[in-house]
């Protein structure tokens, strides 16, 4: 089975193996109901949102309705006519995962292991956001990749130490 992440009442990320249950088998769904929070639409458990394999917070995806998958341009002729071309675009869609000043925060820990996925040349990974898993590449093209800022301005930052502001991705 996979290892699925959830997150619990206070914000803390667990990974539940569901060998969990066969190991010990008096944790049951119920048992832990406690901690989890639940979607009460849907009598589910939410699902965290990961990058790779790298545990984030609730942040949001800001740009998730600005993409339409049509490019176009425009242009005048000599007689003042407008002509304009269009054409579909399958891949490339930019988005950002943004953590504002008021939530959203991760953690230092957390952007380290992002900076080092963002460090790797051609880096092609799945972002698991909700019930969506896109396949992303980090937005090399429009530095800073990822852009943030630490709550707490300090000489000596923690890994626990919280941020705020964006991770610029694109699909592939």
């Amino acid at each position: 089975m996979p290892i699925r992440v959830y997150r619990t009442h206070n914000g803390s990320q667990i990974g539940v193996i569901a060998a969990t249950w066969e190991l010990n088998p008096r944790i049951t769904r119920e048992s832990l109901d406690k901690e989890f929070r639940r979607n009460n639409d849907e009598d589910k458990w939410l699902v965290m949102i990961s990058l790779g394999c790298i545990a984030l917070p609730d942040l949001i995806w800001e740009g998730e309705f600005d993409w339409t998958g049509i490019v176009g341009a425009s242009d005048r002729t000599l007689g003042g006519l407008l002509v304009v071309w269009e054409g579909s675009v399958v891949r490339g869609r930019a988005f950002d995962l943004v953590a504002y000043d008021d939530m959203g925060w991760p953690t230092r820990a957390q952007l380290q292991s992002v900076q080092a996925l963002a460090a790797l040349p051609g880096w092609r990974g799945a972002l698991i956001y909700e019930s969506v898993s896109l396949q992303v590449r980090f937005r090399t093209e429009d530095p800073p990749v990822i852009d943030m800022e630490s709550k707490l301005p300090r000489p000596n930052h923690a890994s626990g130490d919280y941020y705020f502001g964006r991770i610029k991705l694109a699909t592939v």
